[in-house]
């Protein structure tokens, strides 16, 4: 099997629903209620063996937390993110290139496991669930993820949940970090912010 051949059958898949083909066909884009989903091809080392790696982030969350903060050095990754087969066999599936059952194979994964997994975030109470898990703990992991969490719960109406997120940061935040944390605050703590997203 070609490699266009396995870019072509994900292509098939992915266009049709909104994704959008960018490096070469390689990865596919699509904005949709308000998040950034991702579906790409990934090669192995010694380029015999592909696999399908999927990320979604709330993107508007992720802007609005730049329009106020700047672009953090945290967190410009994908929230949500995995390669097809985990969902079912806990651990990504490969490929060999010579496969030629490889590219049926591998829509079938992402339109049984990673499709469900987008439309279910995309209702934004999982997503958030998701985000907590990780970012909502008391140790900070990465500021981004941790500002577009309290920005979407604050959108959300749980104003208080979000301003516990943003108290007692570290002290030793990387350069910028707690400016762009103390801005995020500012922005929660006005009466009349009004965050709809």
């Amino acid at each position: 099997m070609k490699h266009r051949s396995f870019n072509r059958t994900l292509a098939a898949l992915l266009e049709p629903l909104g994704f959008v083909p960018t490096k070469g066909r390689r990865q596919w884009l699509r904005e949709q209620d308000g998040f950034l989903d991702e579906i790409d091809i990934q090669l192995s080392r010694g380029l015999d063996e592909v696999t399908v790696n999927y990320g979604m982030r709330h993107q508007v969350a992720r802007l609005a937390v730049e329009a106020v903060a700047g672009r953090g050095r945290s967190g410009g990754g994908w929230v949500v993110e995995g390669r097809v087969g985990e969902a079912t066999a806990g651990k990504g599936r490969w490929w060999r290139r010579s496969d030629p059952q490889a590219g049926p194979e591998a829509a079938e994964l992402v339109e049984r496991e990673v499709l469900p997994l987008f439309a279910r975030m995309h209702t934004v109470e999982p997503y958030i669930e998701v985000l907590a898990a990780v970012h909502g703990r008391e140790r900070w992991v990465l500021v981004s993820p941790r500002l577009e969490l309290a920005v979407l719960l604050h959108s959300r109406g749980e104003r208080e949940r979000a301003w516990d997120l943003l108290t007692s940061p570290p002290s030793k935040l990387r350069d910028g970090e707690l400016e762009r944390v103390i801005a995020v605050r500012d922005l929660l703590a006005r009466r009349d912010a009004q965050l709809t997203l």
